[in-house]
């Protein structure tokens, strides 16, 4: 995860160079935070072999698990554009080459969101802890929003998309928050629903916004500009 944060940051050349380094400090950070969860549940479940840990909650209790969870959701949080971890992202899509921009909404996005989910619901296991799950919802409904209402208002297509990765990855955690709060009021079939939800949405993300950025990426090739109000006439050029 961290040579991810590095290759990343190598291959984001010709971005603001403020926007490199905010990235670069903010998935650093996260990614100590993952660390830092998956080194108590090593030393809790006595492995560091991840298959092998099952249902650390029933040993670490109810309020380490929750930090446990949270530091997951945080950390991976750096990467998918949840707020207040999403200042690296509007910035770093505008000026990164468009490949850089592709593996950042795509790939990385999809580790995130399927280790965060095993790590849930798997390895740890979900704690009886309504706060946790009330922030986590909290937190992914506030980033769906504000990406959703930004991406109304930008003027570049890079940005436009930037914000649209934050609200589609908020809406996949809301359904993994969903999850946790089904898996509570012990509703097998809403939780499997929820997490089938948050895979799908996953996968169909990394298509659809890969060939959208892709499509922009060539767009701004062919035609030298930014702005999408400048982009008219493409057929002719």
């Amino acid at each position: 995860w961290e040579l991810i944060s590095i290759t990343t940051f190598l291959m984001s050349y010709g971005a603001d160079e403020t926007a490199r380094w905010r990235y670069f400090t903010i998935t650093h950070m996260g990614g100590l935070l993952i660390m830092g969860a998956f080194a108590v549940m090593w030393s809790i479940s006595g492995t560091y072999v991840l298959s092998e840990m099952n249902g650390i909650s029933s040993i670490a209790g109810s309020m380490v698990s929750s930090v446990l969870i949270f530091l997951l959701f945080a950390g991976f949080g750096t990467k998918l554009g949840i707020l207040p971890f999403h200042a690296w992202m509007p910035d770093l899509y505008a000026g990164a080459p468009i490949h850089t921009v592709t593996l950042l909404s795509t790939v990385c996005s999809n580790v995130a969101i399927m280790i965060l989910i095993k790590g849930i619901f798997l390895w740890i296991g979900v704690p009886d802890n309504m706060f946790l799950v009330v922030l986590m919802l909290l937190m992914s409904s506030a980033t769906a929003i504000w990406g959703a209402m930004e991406s109304l208002i930008q003027t570049e297509p890079r940005r436009i998309l930037a914000y649209s990765s934050m609200e589609n990855m908020a809406l996949v955690t809301m359904c993994i928050s969903a999850a946790m709060l089904f898996s509570q009021i012990s509703s097998e079939s809403l939780v499997v629903v929820m997490v089938v939800a948050a895979i799908l949405h996953t996968v169909n993300h990394s298509l659809f916004k890969s060939l959208m950025l892709m499509t922009v990426g060539t767009v701004e090739n062919c035609t030298g500009e930014h702005a999408i109000e400048k982009m008219g006439g493409l057929a002719k050029v």
